[in-house]
């Protein structure tokens, strides 16, 4: 059995989920989740099961005896102590954040994940699989119909605009400016005939704000209760122009567009400038700058 930590937002159980189950497939054990991040949490939920996946959670027991199957004293210190936890050597914690950690692939015994896992080379491979699993239980209202339905009429643009917390974050604020997405949508415009943009922001304050002052755009009024709904309708858009976030990379990986053009940020995390968890056929732009074979260096 493999074990894997749900935490943090959508997105970032997204990048879990996938991991999870790109490692069960390819060594061919069970995979269960720790949910227990959700128990005292008033700000995030467990998303991911509004999905057609199968979140097949781990009991207190079946992880303990995961990381303990022979010690009898630590088993009991561990279900009193969580931070025991970390001196298992059953315990497997990201090493380096965005990095691509292939021994996952190679294990022979039961072992309990925790991380973010944000790395595509983890699960691209099984994308067919994870296309059909990251789609709503849920079926649309009236007003996201409609919104899809005005997508598929031409050549439309999601743009995501990160607020909120974002904006306290020294390692992730900043990335995404004003001159990031002056840019994106110039990149847009000169790559495709008649954009008709549609903007998905939690403060549409901010998004008036930091988007260019000319450009012209619907506003789609979050789904601030059903971040699924809203993620669903980023990867209807024909193309997309997302933040430093891994909701809206989601929304951008999981567009089935063959054609689609996406514009993303280069540097992905202040603290991790190296970091690159984005397809190599996508534009990536680093202070107003490009760094696609396709455009050069301006």
């Amino acid at each position: 059995m493999i074990i894997v930590r749900l935490s943090g937002g959508l997105g970032n159980q997204m990048f879990q989920y996938a991991f999870g189950k790109s490692v069960s497939i390819k060594t061919g054990r069970k995979l269960k989740f720790d949910i227990s991040f959700f128990d005292k949490q008033n700000h995030r939920k467990l998303e991911i099961i509004n999905y057609l996946t199968n979140i097949d959670t781990a009991t207190k027991d079946e992880i303990i005896n995961t990381l303990f199957p022979r010690n009898i004293l630590l088993k009991k210190i561990a279900s009193i102590f969580k931070g025991v936890w970390r001196f298992s050597n059953n315990y497997i914690q990201e090493v380096k954040s965005f990095a691509f950690e292939k021994n996952v692939f190679e294990i022979n015994r039961s072992l309990y994940f925790d991380g973010y896992w944000q790395n595509l080379n983890y699960f691209d491979d099984i994308r067919d699989i994870l296309l059909k699993e990251f789609q709503p239980k849920e079926t649309l209202d009236d007003y996201s119909l409609s919104i899809e339905q005005k997508m598929s009429l031409g050549e439309s643009v999601s743009i995501h605009v990160r607020a909120g917390d974002y904006l306290k974050i020294p390692e992730v604020r900043d990335i995404c400016n004003g001159e990031y997405y002056s840019k994106a949508v110039s990149i847009i415009k000169e790559k495709i005939m008649s954009p008709n943009f549609f903007v998905f922001c939690e403060d549409e304050d901010y998004a008036k704000k930091i988007l260019p002052k000319d450009l012209k755009y619907t506003v789609i009024h979050s789904n601030i209760n059903k971040p699924f709904i809203d993620l669903l309708l980023m990867s209807k858009s024909r193309n997309n122009i997302i933040a430093n976030s891994s909701f809206s990379w989601w929304g951008a990986w999981l567009n089935q567009n063959q054609g689609k053009t996406v514009v993303c940020p280069k540097v992905w995390h202040n603290k991790h400038k190296e970091a690159d968890i984005t397809p190599v056929d996508w534009i990536k732009i680093e202070s107003g700058f490009l760094s696609n074979r396709k455009y050069g260096k301006i």
